[in-house]
């Protein structure tokens, strides 16, 4: 324990340090800071920590602390924005006025148990979970708690009766479907084809759709870079980076290229027209900015209407992507058509594709998996079914038969 009395640029401080806790106090006159500092050491001495507590804060100034001091400088503008939704609709009005530290486990529980009440998925609450933990994690780094109330309670955002959610197998249309759905837009919605076209042939998510510029484009080489997604949060459009901060290369359908470049051609033409330049973005609204999610969403619901074919997840747009997917997967004649959806759909790595896309990998292409197992033991040894010992093979595997 140390209560040390300092004059510092003309001014009176106590310097405390007790058990690794450290304060500094200014109290003005060198008599006072002598009265001061032997009140202190007898209080501490007492057990008394109250000296070196902060001042108590309420839950709302806690948030206002994490989102503007560590989620907008440090992470991306979509994450302050998400963040700062949840804290709005579902945190501040239960805990905003609450000081910090009467926020226990106990009434965070209740919090959870009344999310799933109202009907909202297992990721949504956990979500809401991670909002709420990283303001009260920030709350202790900043000494403002001596605990995170919210640490380890993933549990409680399961629904009641399910010790977990099955994980959902993705559900995607035909190509009969989806040419259906494209007929209808261009007959009923014309100017939301092409969008919708796009993200068909491609696989693109609709934000990566929707955010595509000219300049993106490589006619001669068949080739579109994802460099940013548009998304849309509080009916405002918003632009960030792709998925994961990562862009990529996807290549195009000659379909496609054609029907892009009839796009640019028609637009330049609208363009001289009216005696405006060409819009830097592929899908434009009326504003010239891009187009908003909810419209191609709206449009959409529709169409599946009209067709009769059913609306699949929360983004209906996404079933585009696993329908791209899936018919690749289930019409490609060689293993390599793997890794080539994992690229054109950016996903992390291979078993990510698998992860998602396994089930729909025809049966008559699973022997792969037999016949991998059998030729890379022969990078170790092999069983002979006919003998009782192992007999080493020599031979490198050769992979080229997988074709």
């Amino acid at each position: 324990m140390g209560v040390i009395a300092k004059k510092r640029n003309g001014e009176w401080w106590l310097f405390i340090n007790h058990r690794g806790q450290r304060k500094a106090k200014k109290v003005g006159s060198k008599e006072a800071a002598k009265e001061l500092k032997g009140k202190i050491e007898a209080r501490l001495s007492a057990g008394d920590l109250g000296i070196l507590e902060k001042p108590g804060i309420t839950f709302t100034e806690a948030a206002d602390r994490w989102l503007e001091g560590y989620v907008k400088p440090c992470l991306k503008p979509r994450s302050y924005d998400l963040y700062s939704q949840m804290a709005k609709r579902f945190l501040l009005p239960a805990l905003g006025s609450m000081p910090l530290r009467d926020i226990t486990r106990s009434r965070l529980k209740d919090l959870l148990a009344g999310l799933h009440t109202r009907g909202l998925s297992r990721r949504y609450c956990n979500g809401i979970l991670a909002t709420v933990s990283g303001i009260l994690h920030h709350a202790v780094e900043d000494g403002y708690l001596d605990h995170n109330p919210a640490a380890r309670l993933g549990r409680y955002t399961r629904r009641q009766g399910c010790e977990e959610e099955a994980k959902e197998q993705v559900k995607y249309w035909t190509g009969e479907q989806v040419s259906r759905i494209l007929a209808r837009t261009q007959q009923e919605y014309p100017e939301w084809h092409d969008p919708l076209a796009t993200m068909a042939w491609a696989g693109f998510r609709v934000g990566e759709a929707l955010g595509l510029k000219w300049d993106d484009i490589d006619f001669e080489e068949r080739a579109v870079y994802v460099r940013r997604i548009v998304y849309e949060l509080g009916r405002k459009v918003r632009v960030g980076l792709p998925k994961g901060n990562r862009g990529r290369k996807v290549e195009m359908a000659e379909r496609l290229v054609w029907l892009l470049t009839e796009r640019k051609s028609r637009m330049e033409a609208e363009a001289a027209l009216s005696g405006k330049p060409l819009s830097e973005w592929v899908f434009p609204g009326k504003d010239g900015q891009p187009a908003k999610y909810h419209a191609v969403s709206r449009t959409l619901a529709h169409v599946l209407d009209l067709e009769r074919i059913p609306r699949y997840g929360r983004v209906m747009t996404h079933a585009f992507r696993h329908s791209w997917a899936t018919w690749i997967l289930q019409n490609a004649p060689t293993a390599g058509a793997i890794p080539y959806v994992s690229r054109q759909l950016g996903h992390s790595s291979v078993k990510m594709t698998l992860d998602v896309y396994s089930h729909v990998i025809p049966e008559e292409n699973r022997h792969l998996a037999d016949r991998l197992a059998e030729m890379t033991a022969g990078a170790a040894t092999t069983r002979n079914l006919d003998a009782t010992e192992p007999s080493t093979v020599s031979q490198p595997a050769d992979f080229s038969s997988l074709g």
